[in-house]
């Protein structure tokens, strides 16, 4: 019966934070997609890891591949305009 209040409650102030716009979650890591970009190529060269390259932008393995994968879906499209 607390837990339910509590959760309503809490659900509540959510809805009023995201109308105020104070409720917009954690911005997204700037990056140099120039320099990014040329250390996938080197990647896939076999030049690099992707290992190396998530140390040198102090991200992730995952997120490197997460990058990555952004990156050739905004290739495909440029491609097709």
């Amino acid at each position: 019966m607390l837990a339910e209040y509590i959760r309503t409650r809490q659900v509540e102030g959510i809805e009023i934070a995201k109308k105020a716009g104070k409720y917009k979650g954690k911005a997204p890591k700037e990056y140099d997609k120039v320099k990014f970009k040329e250390a996938v190529k080197d990647v896939k060269e076999g030049k690099r890891t992707a290992t190396s390259v998530a140390r040198e932008f102090k991200i992730s393995y995952m997120t490197y591949f997460r990058w990555k994968k952004r990156l050739e879906n905004k290739r495909k499209w440029n491609t097709h305009r």
